[in-house]
C-alpha cells in the first residue's frame, strides 16, 4: 500500500523550496513517502524533504553539519523531524516563522554538500567572476537610486530585492532577472536571453538568463526587472 500523498502542488512555500532545491546541479524532485524530496541527481541521494507534519506545521528537512545541530536545535522554528531526526536531520517550520530567503538557501546548500559528487560540487563553486563584478556594478547604481532596496542571496549567488522580492541575480556566467512572461517568451525567441531552468524541462516562467552582459546593457535589464515586480 503507497503512503499517502501529503502536499498540494500550488503549495507556495513547496515552490520556494523548489526554487531553491533545484537550482543546484543536477538536483532533481521525486516524490517519495507522498513527500516531495530532492536529490543531487537521478541516482543520488537526498538532500532536503518539503514534509506538511500532522499538527500542519510545513517543515523543510535538511542535514546541518553536526556541530551546528544543536544549536539549530535550540531555536524555536527548528525541531528534530520524524524518522530523519536519528540521524541527524532538523526541519525548519517555514508555515509559523518569519523565515530569511538566505538562510533557507544555506540550509539546503549545506545538505546538498553532504551527498553531493565531485563534480557537482566543482560545478557549484565555479566562479562567475566577470558577471559577478558587473552585478556589483550595476547593484551600486541601483542601490543609489533606491536605497531602500536590499542585497541578499538567490541560488547562492548575489542578487537584489525590493520589499523582500527578489528581482534580479547573478549567477555562473548570466544575469538572470524576473521580467513579465511575454518579456520573457520574447528574449528567449530572438537569442538575447535564455530559459531559467532550476527544473530540468520546466523554465521559469518569469525569470530570464542574459548571458555575459556588459554594465550599461545588465543595468538597463535590472531596471526592467524592478519595474515590474514593484508594478505588481
Amino acid at each position: 500500500m503507497g503512503h499517502p500523498v501529503t502536499f498540494t502542488d500550488d503549495d507556495p512555500l513547496l515552490a520556494d523550496v523548489r526554487t531553491v532545491a533545484l537550482a543546484l546541479p543536477e538536483a532533481i524532485e521525486k516524490v517519495a513517502w507522498g513527500r516531495p524530496t530532492f536529490r543531487a541527481g537521478a541516482h543520488g541521494k537526498i538532500f532536503a524533504i518539503y514534509e506538511r507534519a500532522e499538527d500542519t506545521a510545513a517543515l523543510l528537512v535538511v542535514k546541518p553539519e553536526p556541530d551546528e545541530r544543536p544549536a539549530l536545535l535550540a531555536d524555536e522554528r527548528f525541531r528534530a523531524p520524524a524518522y530523519w531526526g536519528p540521524s541527524g536531520w532538523v526541519g525548519l517550520d517555514l508555515q509559523a516563522f518569519a523565515v530569511d530567503p538566505d538562510e533557507v538557501a544555506e540550509l539546503v546548500e549545506s545538505s546538498y554538500r553532504h551527498v553531493a559528487l565531485k563534480r557537482q560540487l566543482a560545478e557549484l563553486d565555479r566562479s562567475g567572476t566577470d558577471v559577478v563584478d558587473v552585478f556589483e556594478t550595476v547593484a551600486a547604481e541601483v542601490l543609489r537610486d533606491h536605497p531602500t532596496d536590499e542585497q541578499g542571496r538567490m541560488f547562492h549567488a548575489p542578487g537584489l530585492r525590493t520589499g523582500g522580492k527578489f528581482y534580479a541575480f547573478a549567477t555562473g556566467t548570466d544575469l538572470v532577472v524576473k521580467l513579465a512572461a511575454s518579456r520573457v517568451t520574447e528574449l528567449v525567441a530572438d537569442g538575447r536571453g535564455q530559459p531559467c531552468s532550476p527544473r530540468p524541462g520546466r523554465p521559469m516562467k518569469e525569470w530570464v538568463a542574459i548571458p555575459a552582459p556588459d554594465a550599461a546593457t545588465g543595468l538597463d535589464y535590472v531596471r526592467q526587472a524592478r519595474a515590474f515586480v514593484t508594478a505588481r
